[in-house]
């Protein structure tokens, strides 16, 4: 079972984050952990962070992760924020989902491990249950101390490269999601919100440098011709 822990979190990182409203100060990241493709990244054991991007000092931000390499791609991510703690401690917290998974998207919504709940074992093994504590020995009683994980599965093929980004944020932005879940107090006017993205690109495609410089030059060379 995963102690709680509390770990101030000041990346020196520019933000690249969602406007902030006046009362997100209230909202902590409390802990984190990331699986990639099998290996764990974790706070509780003062790993870095193997993403790029950055986080305030509420945890919220964007962060990304990019991927090559032919065959099976897995990445899952998991946050444990709380909600005005100070106030009135983080057992009065809820999470829900909103909308429809993508292909390759999985999600699932725990107590973070402290008491119960599953949530951080199934981010060990990469593989997240799509419920609301509902497998084995999850939390099924909310409002409870709350913890949110996503994951991402995807098959790369030759010349193709990934980025998954991820968005943690105390408001939506003007174009909703595909699908995001989110975390609220009972008491508290502040919500976090968890969504990411899958993007898989092909790099054949792509103009190599000295490619690109005889293009230009060429076409400079046709400009004089036609100017004379």
């Amino acid at each position: 079972m995963k102690n709680k822990m509390s770990v101030p979190l000041m990346l020196g990182i520019a933000l690249s984050i969602n406007t902030l409203s006046a009362q997100a100060g209230v909202i902590a990241l409390d802990d984190w952990a990331f699986n990639v493709d099998g290996t764990l990244s974790e706070n509780y054991y003062s790993d870095p962070m193997p993403t790029t991007g950055s986080l305030d000092s509420s945890g919220l931000g964007t962060l990304s992760m990019g991927f090559s390499g032919v065959g099976n791609h897995s990445f899952t991510a998991f946050f444990d924020f709380d909600i005005d703690e100070s106030k009135n401690t983080f057992y009065n917290e809820s999470g829900a989902t909103v909308g429809t998974l993508a292909t390759g998207q999985s999600w699932e919504i725990d107590e973070p491990g402290y008491n119960n709940g599953d949530i951080y074992e199934h981010l060990q093994d990469g593989v997240l249950d799509n419920g609301i504590g509902t497998s084995t020995h999850g939390n099924t009683a909310f409002p409870d101390d709350v913890s949110m994980a996503m994951d991402w599965d995807f098959v790369l093929n030759a010349n193709e490269e990934a980025l998954v980004t991820l968005y943690l944020a105390s408001t939506l932005p003007a174009v909703t999601p595909g699908f995001y879940l989110q975390q609220t107090d009972s008491v508290s006017p502040d919500t976090v919100y968890f969504w990411s993205t899958l993007s898989i690109h092909d790099t054949s495609n792509v103009p190599e440098p000295g490619a690109l410089f005889l293009l230009s030059a060429g076409l400079m060379g046709f400009a004089g011709i036609r100017w004379r």
